[in-house]
């Protein structure tokens, strides 16, 4: 990947603070790290990182939560692509795959590049990225814009929810 990449990140608007820090991840694991690994979680578009907190954020009021995103750039040179052949079957199910935060795992002890572009299980041919803030160049490499204000359609927040019948 050569030249700077673009991606985007999403967060609780309380913690834009420590967004650099892979907290969340450390403390709830995630589809591709297990808890007690710090990882920060981004997409190839604000679309798909959107989406994203569509489908984790169950309830209107989780999705309600104030957020702001984050655009980050990077060198294309420091990202490592996990190629879908290497993923095991079942690895887009909606529980998270063992085996893909064991792959994960690896990826971020072995601290050989900062980003890694692992396939989205949403929506096919996009792409999410692991982030190892552990890593030595880090905070050199990883440039990230100021956090803005996200505020979601109200159809998204209240997605999956029933309109009132009565």
């Amino acid at each position: 990947m050569p030249g700077r990449i673009h991606l985007w990140r999403v967060e609780k608007e309380r913690f834009a603070g420590t967004a650099r820090a892979g907290e969340g991840a450390r403390i709830a694991g995630g589809r591709w790290n297990s808890a007690g690994h710090p990882a920060i979680y981004c997409s190839q578009s604000l679309a798909l990182a959107v989406l994203e907190i569509v489908v984790h954020a169950v309830t209107p009021a989780e999705r309600a939560d104030p957020r702001v995103w984050f655009e980050l750039t990077m060198p294309g040179t420091v990202v490592r692509t996990l190629p879908p052949k290497r993923l095991p079957a079942g690895w887009n199910d909606p529980m998270p795959h063992p085996a893909t935060a064991a792959l994960g795992d690896a990826w971020l002890r072995g601290g050989q590049a900062v980003a890694l572009r692992v396939p989205s299980s949403l929506v096919p041919g996009e792409w999410n990225y692991l982030l190892n803030p552990l890593h030595p160049r880090f905070r050199q490499l990883v440039r990230w814009a100021r956090p803005r204000p996200l505020t979601l359609d109200h159809r998204l927040v209240r997605a999956g929810v029933q309109p009132d019948q009565s």
